[in-house]
């Protein structure tokens, strides 16, 4: 599960990468609270290591996935 606090009504794009740079999922979403729950089903993907990318107006957060 994605947890993030963002401004409410604003636009969030969300792409999962493998090590190799390419993109293995991507979901833009809407959020109207300010609180963004997304589900992040893995099981379509290898094991290893991820980069999850956030991007909003505001900018840029990336984080490290790993499923074992």
């Amino acid at each position: 599960m994605i947890t993030a606090q963002v401004k409410a009504g604003t636009e969030v794009d969300l792409t999962l990468v493998n090590a190799a740079g390419q993109e293995v999922w991507k979901r833009t979403i809407a959020s109207s609270t300010g609180i963004l729950r997304e589900p992040l089903d893995l099981s379509h993907v290898d094991q290893g290591v991820y980069m999850l990318r956030m991007r909003t107006a505001d900018g840029v957060a990336t984080c490290r996935v790993v499923k074992r």
